[in-house]
């Protein structure tokens, strides 16, 4: 059996321009500096400054945590299933590492999550950009370990 491409990158390739697959097996992508979130995807909020559209993501399943990112910023964004039971899913977001992205926690308005959220750009956010899994991505922290185990 031929190599098959991984369905995720399969549906990311398939989001972004590029030329036709070629014997059955697509080109590796032409992709962008991305940055990889995860979480659970609740809906869009505009900022009442800027009048822009974000995307509301909460990073935990009891919607403590949660990520604002900026709309046009957004590459991709697509459901992974959790291994063993395909009814729970987490939404894997691909960003440009300069999108800018907000974080807080707790229940708030959405003008709220403007004026107290803190904000910075999606590529501080990856771990591997300074060597590895550190910061609100380690291996120890509730987003980084999202596995069954961790719930």
């Amino acid at each position: 059996m031929p190599p098959r491409q991984h369905p995720v990158l399969e549906r990311l390739s398939d989001a972004l321009p590029g030329p036709a697959p070629i014997a059955g097996l697509p080109p590796a992508p032409d992709v962008p500096e991305v940055v990889a979130l995860v979480g659970y995807v609740s809906g869009t909020v505009t900022n009442p400054a800027t009048d822009s559209t974000w995307l509301l993501v909460y990073r935990d399943w009891r919607m403590t945590t949660w990520f604002l990112i900026e709309g046009a910023g957004i590459v991709h964004v697509d459901p992974v299933p959790e291994e063993g039971d395909p009814t729970r899913a987490r939404d894997v977001l691909w960003v440009g590492r300069d999108t800018a992205v907000g974080y807080g926690s707790g229940p708030q308005s959405d003008e709220a999550r403007f004026l107290t959220g803190d904000f910075t750009r999606a590529g501080d956010l990856d771990p591997w950009e300074d060597g590895g899994p550190t910061g609100p991505f380690g291996p120890t922290t509730p987003f980084g370990n999202c596995g069954k185990k961790s719930r």
